[in-house]
């Protein structure tokens, strides 16, 4: 009720004027059980449910589930009560409609990672009169491909050098050229001091960048389980030339001194929370943990966490003094030693 009512004073407050609403939906955030107490939706029973290969199948995981996917619906029930807001005020038939989200769910091997289960989102777009409804696009596509896709759809000129494409021409059934598409995933490297991991994918294969490369056959190996890094290294070595020639800088270049417009965009950047190391500086990622051989260190984490809330404060210490030994770099254990010594 509180997105309709939302959505609704928003629209009498637009009146017949074009508009640009973002409504965000945290319901599938942990602890999923507090989005959902209390609201009327049907609740997920944890043996109906078909556990993802990669995860196992446990009693545990499956109540975790059960638990996602009744958040799951009520997420489903917010955008329900946004569209009918939109049709009561008979703005739905022409309104442009984004569901999409920023990543995957909070799953091992999701959220946060570098592998589809982390970098599969929704993107369903209802554009009125342009598109036909229950089109679908089997071709990989990108969140950077929205921005391309809204200005065509609105008639609008296209901006030079957007990284995406508009998605009209795949919708209305025209093939688009072979596409490599680069991805990224730096949470550890700035949560935890491990290597940033990066990759490339045409939604049939996929390299990710780490200091223990990986190859998977997604066509075959759709929960990317087996690497075939080492049974194949003449492929792997093949999509990382060809990510180093797609993706000629990152988040973590640093900028040319030459450029005259460089001191303003560091001092954007800053301002924003972005740059933690000055332009020009480097920085050697080959020496940091690969996160996949360094789970146990996020286990170490939230066993100090509980030692802590549970008052044995000198046990968290000992522990996180031992991790910050062998990862100097491991920002979360810091602040969390700096926390317990207080």
């Amino acid at each position: 009720e509180t997105h309709f009512q939302a959505t609704e004073m928003f629209l009498q407050a637009c009146e017949d004027k074009p508009f640009f609403l973002m409504a965000n939906i945290g319901n599938t955030h942990r602890p999923f059980a507090r989005h959902t107490r209390g609201i009327p939706v049907p609740r997920v029973d944890p043996n109906a449910i078909e556990v993802p290969a990669n995860l196992p199948d446990t009693a545990l995981l499956r109540r975790d589930l059960a638990q996602y996917l009744t958040a799951v619906q009520c997420a489903d029930a917010c955008v329900g009560q946004i569209l009918q807001a939109l049709r009561n005020a008979g703005r739905y038939e022409r309104t442009l409609i984004i569901f999409t989200s920023d990543q995957g769910y909070c799953y091992h091997r999701a959220k946060a990672t570098a592998y589809d289960m982390g970098l599969h989102v929704p993107l369903i777009v209802v554009a009125p009169g342009r598109w036909p409804a229950g089109a679908r696009v089997s071709a990989p596509v990108s969140l950077v491909d929205i921005v391309p896709t809204l200005l065509e759809l609105t008639g609008q000129a296209l901006l030079p050098d957007l990284d995406g494409r508009s998605l009209s021409g795949l919708v209305e059934g025209r093939t688009g050229a072979a596409r490599w598409l680069p991805l990224e995933s730096e949470f550890g490297f700035s949560s935890f001091g491990w290597a940033p991991l990066t990759g490339l994918t045409d939604g049939r294969q996929k390299w990710i960048g780490a200091p223990e490369p990986e190859l998977y056959d997604l066509a075959s190996d759709p929960r990317e389980t087996r690497n075939l890094a080492r049974e194949r290294p003449d492929e792997r070595d093949r999509l990382a030339s060809l990510w180093r020639e797609r993706v000629t800088e990152d988040r973590r270049s640093p900028l040319d001194p030459s450029d005259p417009e460089a001191p303003e965009r560091l001092a954007r950047l800053a301002a924003l929370g972005y740059v933690t190391t000055p332009a020009g500086a480097s920085r050697d990622d080959e020496d940091l943990p690969d996160p996949k051989r360094a789970m146990g260190d996020l286990n170490t984490i939230n066993r100090a966490l509980g030692l802590i809330d549970s008052g044995r404060v000198s046990d968290a210490e000992r522990i996180l003094v031992q991790l910050t030994r062998r990862s100097p770099r491991n920002h979360s254990a810091l602040v969390l030693l700096g926390s317990a010594r207080l």
